[in-house]
């Protein structure tokens, strides 16, 4: 998670500018601080077999908060820092 400012946020991005990498590359060129937030498990979801492995993380996130769910989830894998 990327936290920037909110001038940062207001700011008129060069068209030029497609993915997230890009933006956040322009915004440090510019000068805005910039902090990010570690998060434990994360999924970048560009493809549709993206999409399935954050339903099924967070069904297995579900299931381990209530252990009455019983979903087989065999094959996927966690990912960890």
């Amino acid at each position: 998670m990327y936290l920037v400012s909110e001038r940062a946020r207001r700011l008129e991005p060069p068209p030029r500018l497609g993915r997230l990498r890009e933006h956040l590359g322009w915004l440090l060129e510019s000068g805005e601080p910039m902090y990010g937030e570690v998060i434990e498990t994360v999924v970048d979801v560009d493809r549709a077999e993206d999409v399935a492995l954050a339903e099924a993380l967070a069904a297995a996130r579900s299931r381990d908060e209530d252990p009455a769910r019983s979903e087989d989830l065999s094959g996927v894998r966690r990912i960890r820092e």
